[in-house]
């Protein structure tokens, strides 16, 4: 099965088929955005998409974990895949094939429902934005090496925040926090 992406323009300053509330990133196997809609902008603006629309960073590399994941399943369609991108932000990307045989990831991006939870604990708690940035890594189960690297800080640092965080919020682990939060999006439901 192929599907055809005949509707999306090739360059990314040309007007989006998508409404301004759809967050769309297209991006090809070499990493460059073929489009990308406003809305995926404002999310992903400090984030990993620059304002020439290049992609950096952890941005970047999970885009690249998409390819590569793609890569694995080389019949048509894939099975979407899912994304924790830097902010609190959620990436469905599905790969598929153009008009031409080429093969693009459609990505659409979503704010978890963990960032609505962490951000209501960050209010609460008075913590800082770097804080809630490690507590939204430790939700997606990350090592502190990995969060380190995400947030381009250093090991070291990022045990700094989470000591700060579990004194701020009182717990005294990840798990507890990981708990926390979790019991806060049951009440939001």
């Amino acid at each position: 099965m192929t599907l055809a992406l005949h509707h999306l323009p090739e360059r990314t300053d040309t007007p989006s088929p998508w409404t301004a509330e759809e967050a769309v990133l297209v991006v090809t196997r070499a990493g460059s955005v073929v489009q990308v809609t406003d809305a995926a902008r404002r999310m992903l603006a400090g984030r990993g998409l620059t304002a020439d629309a290049r992609l950096t960073g952890p941005l970047l590399e999970t885009i690249g974990g998409v390819w590569a994941r793609a890569g694995r399943f080389p019949g048509d369609p894939v099975a979407p895949v899912r994304a924790h991108l830097p902010g609190g932000i959620v990436g469905r990307a599905v790969v598929v094939r153009g008009d031409r045989g080429v093969r693009h990831a459609v990505i659409t991006l979503s704010r978890s429902r963990a960032h609505g939870a962490v951000s209501t604990l960050a209010a609460t708690h008075g913590l800082t934005a770097r804080e809630t940035d490690v507590v939204m890594q430790v939700l997606t189960g990350a090592p502190t090496k990995r969060i380190a690297a995400d947030l381009r800080l250093s090991a070291y640092t990022v045990q700094d925040h989470l000591k700060a965080v579990f004194a701020k919020i009182g717990v005294g682990s990840r798990a507890q926090l990981v708990a926390l939060v979790l019991d806060r999006l049951d009440l939001t439901d």
